[in-house]
C-alpha cells in the first residue's frame, strides 16, 4: 500500500494530462460501474484493479507503468483486506468516481490528491 502511495498519485496526474478520450470515458464507465455493483453488494474487485490499471497505462510513463505492474500481485490482496473494512467499498468506489471526474476535466493536480486521499484512507483502515 504504502508502494501505491508513491506512484499511483503520479500515475493519476499523469493521466488527467495524457488520457485519450477513449480512456477517459472508458475510467468513468469503470468508476460508475463500480459504484453500481458496491450498491449490489456484489465483487468489485476486478472493476477496481482494471480502473487502476487504466489509470497507469493512460499516464503514459512507461517506467511508472512497470513500478506498478512489479506489484500488482500484491495489489490484489490487499484490495481483499481493505474491502472487508467499514465503509471502504463505499468509500472507494466513490474516491474512484472523483478520480475519473478529475481526470475527464484535466485537474492533474486534484486527481493526484484525491488518489493520494484514496490509498492513504485505506492504508489508516488498515492500522486501526
Amino acid at each position: 500500500m504504502e508502494a501505491r502511495l508513491l506512484i499511483e498519485p503520479k500515475l493519476a496526474a499523469l493521466s488527467a494530462e495524457h488520457a485519450t478520450r477513449s480512456q477517459v470515458k472508458q475510467l468513468r464507465a469503470l468508476a460508475d460501474s463500480m459504484v453500481n455493483q458496491m450498491e449490489e453488494g456484489g465483487p468489485f474487485l476486478d472493476t477496481d484493479l482494471s480502473f487502476h490499471s487504466l489509470i497507469a497505462e493512460s499516464a503514459q510513463h512507461p517506467v511508472l507503468l512497470r513500478m506498478l505492474e512489479s506489484i500488482y500481485p500484491l495489489l490484489s490482496e490487499g484490495r481483499k483486506q481493505t474491502n472487508t473494512l467499514p465503509h471502504m467499498r463505499t468509500k472507494a468506489s466513490n474516491y474512484h468516481i472523483l478520480i475519473a471526474i478529475a481526470i475527464e476535466e484535466r485537474h492533474s493536480e486534484q486527481a493526484s490528491q484525491l488518489m493520494h486521499s484514496h490509498i492513504y484512507d485505506m492504508i489508516e483502515a488498515l492500522k486501526k
